[in-house]
């Protein structure tokens, strides 16, 4: 899990990117009350603002002076980030409208319409799409996690280096377990994914998190500096305990390469007894420790989690007595 994360859901964060101030101050006028406002007045503050991260939907006017806002959607759309983005504009809306959605916003207002109601039902059918399209690229089924691990075992020679031993280009891997304070669903699971992987995105850190009821593993991966500054706040974040470290290595590739964060999500599972929960830490070490590929883990845990469903628990000393 990650503490930046953390989200204020009765606030709506909105950006908006107008250079008119008759047009500032209408829209200022109809803001919904349950939302909170920036505006800028520039491209080039506009682009910084979205790069800088922390709102659920910039409106941006499709004409900024000598610039074009299709500028910042293209600009936005090209370093991967899926802000929500509402294009005004007061021009002829058919076409100008069609130019918005093919560049790349989310949707389009008319200036003439805009009131405290359609800002407020343009901003949450924004907000809905943005999470349709974000849980398509976030979520990965089973099988692909299986097949990742397949993937990945030919190339296991040299994966597990200790980030004593080298840093310069090196890719750092964390992989931790860590249980839930209060079980998260499916849909809740997406959101944080999508929320962690917006951050992850600024510090080009990609990994996965997967769930089965309370429990969690999760694999970040790379720069070490980026790695160092999230580990912090995910030791501290409220929303989960029993946090345990299973691998932590520098690789020189990257296995979940296509997901800022992605996430699985299995819906019920293991009533996590102290015992159970250290018989599933102690199987995950012995698969690092046995040189199983990192890309490996996410499968091996849910094997894991249904050999515990299943009663499977004894711990691997016991085992190996028998």
């Amino acid at each position: 899990m990650d503490s930046r994360g953390v989200d204020d859901m009765s606030t709506t964060r909105l950006l908006l990117v107008e250079d008119d101030p008759e047009d500032v101050a209408i829209f200022r006028r109809h803001l919904p009350e349950s939302s909170q406002l920036t505006v800028v007045t520039t491209l080039a503050a506009g682009l910084a603002a979205v790069a800088g991260g922390g709102f659920n939907v910039a409106f941006v006017d499709y004409r900024l002076g000598a610039d074009s806002g299709l500028e910042l959607v293209r600009a936005t759309r090209a370093t991967g980030n899926p802000l929500a983005i509402v294009v005004t504009t007061g021009q002829d809306i058919d076409l100008l409208g069609e130019n918005a959605l093919l560049a790349g916003a989310t949707d389009f207002l008319p200036k003439a319409d805009i009131c405290t109601s359609a800002i407020a039902r343009v901003t949450r059918w924004a907000m809905i799409r943005q999470f349709a399209e974000l849980k398509r690229g976030l979520v990965i089924s089973e099988a692909e996690l299986r097949e990742i691990a397949q993937l990945a075992r030919p190339d296991r020679a040299g994966a597990a280096v200790s980030p004593a031993t080298a840093r310069g280009t090196w890719l750092r891997q964390v992989a931790y377990v860590s249980r839930a304070v209060t079980p998260f669903n499916a849909q809740s699971l997406t959101r944080l994914c999508a929320r962690a992987a917006e951050g992850n995105r600024r510090l080009s850190v990609t990994g996965v998190l997967v769930s089965a009821g309370q429990s969690f593993l999760q694999i970040l991966e790379g720069a070490p500096e980026a790695l160092d500054v999230l580990l912090k706040q995910i030791q501290i974040d409220p929303r989960h305990d029993q946090l345990t470290i299973v691998a932590d290595q520098l690789a020189r590739t990257r296995h979940f390469a296509r997901w800022g964060m992605g996430c699985h999500a299995r819906e019920g599972s293991v009533r996590w007894t102290p015992s159970r929960w250290q018989v599933l830490t102690e199987r995950l070490l012995k698969s690092v420790h046995e040189d199983d590929p990192l890309a490996a883990l996410p499968a091996h845990y849910l094997e894991q989690v249904s050999l515990l469903a299943q009663g499977q628990d004894a711990p691997e000393r016991m085992r190996q007595t028998r």
